[in-house]
């Protein structure tokens, strides 16, 4: 599904007031440029302030400095994996709820992660629509309306 095929549905999940929604922030990881900036501008259309990492390294960098409500996680990237990066939230204490992307073959790797840490596993390809409600619906998980404290480092400049 293309951006402007998106755009269609996103109308119709995103109901209410934008005013009266609070934003949080969400961090997309994936090694493909053209699947990570693809959510990236999907998730801002549904409400969402979002952050790229294009690396695992990336990933615990910014995983460190800023709390997401979710994080939408490739499993598969080159250097350190996207398991890594989920073992690395739970060390870390940060219980950040993972929507993952998972290829053909890689669904056993995540026996290794604690269950609570993975909110839903998404095949590629994906529908757009099912990641905008998985990470809606991680958000919700999380039981509370407040929006976790932002400590940004980056402000004001978005991906």
């Amino acid at each position: 599904m293309s951006v402007s095929q998106a755009h269609g549905t996103l109308g119709r999940a995103s109901e209410g007031n934008i005013f009266d929604m609070k934003v949080h922030n969400v961090l997309v990881v994936d090694d493909d440029d053209s699947t990570r900036g693809m959510l990236l501008v999907v998730l801002r259309m549904a409400g969402f302030a979002t952050h790229a990492a294009a690396s695992g390294e990336e990933a615990i960098s910014r995983l460190t400095a800023t709390h997401y409500s979710a994080v939408v996680l490739d499993v598969m990237l080159p250097g350190i994996g996207g398991i890594e990066v989920i073992r690395h939230m739970e060390s870390m204490g940060r219980h950040h709820k993972c929507v993952v992307l998972i290829s053909a073959g890689t669904e056993s790797l995540l026996r290794e992660v604690p269950d609570a840490l993975v909110y839903a596993k998404l095949r590629k390809p994906f529908e757009i629509q099912d990641v905008i409600e998985a990470v809606r619906a991680c958000v919700e998980s999380l039981g509370t309306e407040e929006v976790p404290f932002d400590n940004d480092p980056d402000k004001g400049r978005r991906e």
